[in-house]
């Protein structure tokens, strides 16, 4: 068998199941150079023809890195909760973890604390492989809570876009907001939307 045929039984391969496979690193580096393979992090590697697909780039990193969780900009995308289109995938990863090296595609990275990074977490099943993001409440929370780097604006538009959504559930987004630490702040918000 040779790599082409090998690599589209599959989408991502690790360089260690390469070698295991007989494959020397030689043949993957002229693969990269003629461009139908793709590395994404020191020994994983993609096919360059999935690019094509939505969201490839949240398998792409949760992949390579699998604590990584798609937040903020990233998340209010994938939702339609922001028409910033974000051309950073923004990434949340445990506080104090080792540095993330991802060479596709650009990341923005945010290191969440054990009490902000272990709920409110999805996981998207995709033919492609799958990726985990943060839920709709636990992305407009983190939006608040990060406004300063994402942007005051970003955040309030991304609570209206939610709250226009006949699943808008305000129980939920204000235990959410007292876990977040941002009640004080999106409360007066919500009420000036809803009423």
């Amino acid at each position: 068998m040779n790599l082409k045929t090998y690599f589209y039984q599959r989408h991502y391969v690790r360089m260690q199941d390469m070698k295991e496979a007989g494959f020397h690193p030689r043949t993957i580096a002229e693969a990269v150079e003629n461009g139908w393979l793709e590395k994404v992090s020191p020994g994983l590697y993609r096919r360059t023809d999935l690019i094509e697909h939505n969201f490839v780039n949240f398998i792409d990193v949760c992949t390579a890195r699998q604590d990584a969780i798609i937040c903020l900009s990233s998340a209010l995308e994938y939702y339609d909760f922001s028409t910033v289109n974000p051309h950073r995938v923004t990434i949340a990863v445990p506080q104090n973890t080792d540095i993330v090296r991802i060479f596709t595609p650009p990341i923005d990275v945010f290191y969440f604390k054990e009490t902000q990074i272990s709920w409110g977490i999805k996981t998207v099943e995709t033919e492609y492989g799958i990726f985990r993001i943060f839920d709709e409440e636990k992305s407009i929370c983190d939006a608040f809570r990060l406004r300063n780097n994402l942007g005051e604006d970003i955040a309030i538009e991304a609570l209206k876009n939610y709250l226009k959504k006949p699943e808008a559930n305000l129980w939920k987004l204000r235990e959410y907001s007292i876990r977040s630490r941002v009640k004080s702040i999106i409360a007066p918000y919500i009420k000036a939307i809803v009423g």
